[in-house]
């Protein structure tokens, strides 16, 4: 999936699970419930098919995310110098 940079966000769903937690209190179990919890994924990040990095993160907008990490990290210095970026679990 190639597209511009500037095309806006990607509205993804939410990755989350429900786990049962309990809470406790001097040791002794209060109440046990189910939440939902938000879940954080590996990305690898590749610069014409180099890894250049695997981070943590909650999924959505990974596009955005590796942009901004080669710009924070001085692989680049502008936008412009990409001349695409491809999501390659949407190929």
């Amino acid at each position: 999936m190639e597209k511009s940079l500037m095309s806006g966000v990607v509205k993804r769903p939410i990755h989350k699970c429900t786990l049962e937690v309990n809470s406790s209190n001097d040791d002794f179990l209060r109440e046990t419930n189910n939440d939902l919890v938000v879940l954080e994924e590996p990305l690898e990040i590749l610069l014409n098919g180099d890894l250049i990095s695997i981070t943590m993160r909650t999924p959505g907008n990974d596009d955005f995310l590796a942009v901004g990490f080669l710009f924070s990290e001085g692989v680049i210095q502008n936008v412009s110098d990409l001349g695409s970026v491809t999501d390659s679990c949407q190929s």
